[in-house]
């Protein structure tokens, strides 16, 4: 049992939550012949007779389509979950419970941040697709390298070697390749991703293409870390006003929005003007699909070009000469009565 771990120990954590994290993200090429071995271990350790085939994809998404296909039963529960389970009893019987979540809490803070939102939007993506007929049945590098950071620590820094009879093959798996789905029959493995992108503020981002791209040209595409549709990146004038409010994410909504563009929005709308006076017309536009924040703007005309624009105010204001008076910096509108406006 042990019940302090030394500080050596605690200093190695972080860098095996490193290295799983970016095992988690890479984009390096799956190690094909190595990660066929790991998956013969995995199924040799969990008693299952060897797949007859090991067939690769290009995308996790084309290995989800193929087993459609397939009439055979799917192995993930007696491969993954109940290996991994024998693995846990085994650490349970080395640490006091104290001890055990030194390594879990941390460990785990450190790797969420770097690699849920990235499998995370991969799987959501496979579900929308296949309406989660399969994406349960495969093993993702979400899946497993949480798990499988926890085994490798124990197993290189504590000693404890029994795991490997149980989750050895699954480490080997992770390290080498992507998305697997075993089964009675094959196992199908996906390639990882050949580009991950990301913006300034190391969010997964693009502008103009996948931000997560597969070798067969499926992926994932996202703005600022944030999954959206396809056509919001590579086609923003096709996004529609009824579109945005009809949007149950806020956060897709708003980049929605971000991308059309707040004027076009009002203008092209149809919304009701809520309240008019000599400073302007007022609109305010209600998100009630997703609850997120009203745009409050008044719409008015410049007297001297004719040019006509929008004020975004807060959502407070009740009138456009409330409004017109909050951007010249008058929380009373009676404090604001030009005579001319220049």
């Amino acid at each position: 049992m042990i019940t302090q771990l030394t500080q050596a120990q605690l200093d190695q954590i972080k860098i095996y939550t490193n290295k799983w994290n970016d095992l988690s993200t890479t984009t390096t090429p799956a190690n094909r012949p190595q990660a066929e071995d790991a998956i013969r271990l995995a199924y040799k350790l969990a008693n299952c007779k060897q797949p007859d085939q090991i067939i690769w994809f290009d995308s996790p998404m084309a290995l989800c389509d193929y087993r459609t296909t397939l009439d055979t039963l799917n192995l993930r529960f007696k491969l993954f979950t109940m290996m991994q389970s024998k693995a846990k009893q085994a650490i349970a019987k080395l640490f006091t419970v104290d001890q055990y979540n030194t390594i879990r809490v941390p460990g785990w803070s450190l790797f969420q941040a770097a690699s849920d939102t990235f499998q995370w939007d991969v799987a959501i993506a496979i579900n929308n697709k296949t309406s989660h007929m399969f994406s349960g049945q495969m093993v993702s590098p979400r899946d497993d390298s949480y798990s499988m950071c926890q085994y490798d620590y124990c197993i290189n820094m504590l000693g404890l070697t029994e795991l490997s009879q149980f989750v050895g093959g699954l480490i080997a798996v992770a390290e080498h390749a992507g998305w697997w789905c075993p089964t009675e029959t094959v196992c199908l493995v996906a390639e990882r991703p050949c580009a991950v992108r990301y913006d300034a503020n190391n969010a997964i981002h693009s502008d103009n293409s996948c931000a997560i791209e597969y070798p067969d040209g499926w992926g994932i595409y996202m703005w600022r870390g944030v999954a959206v549709p396809e056509h919001v990146i590579l086609r923003p004038h096709e996004i529609t006003p009824d579109e945005i409010m009809s949007e149950w994410n806020a956060e897709v909504a708003r980049i929605m929005l971000d991308r059309y563009g707040q004027d076009n929005f009002i203008r092209n709308g149809g919304f009701t003007i809520q309240q008019s006076d000599d400073y302007g017309d007022l609109y305010r536009i209600e998100f009630e699909e997703h609850g997120d924040e009203p745009i409050v703007a008044v719409h008015v005309k410049d007297p001297s070009t004719d040019r006509e624009y929008f004020l975004y105010v807060p959502p407070h204001i009740l009138t456009a000469h409330e409004g017109v008076a909050w951007t010249f910096g008058y929380d009373n509108p009676s404090d604001y009565n030009p005579l001319k406006e220049t």
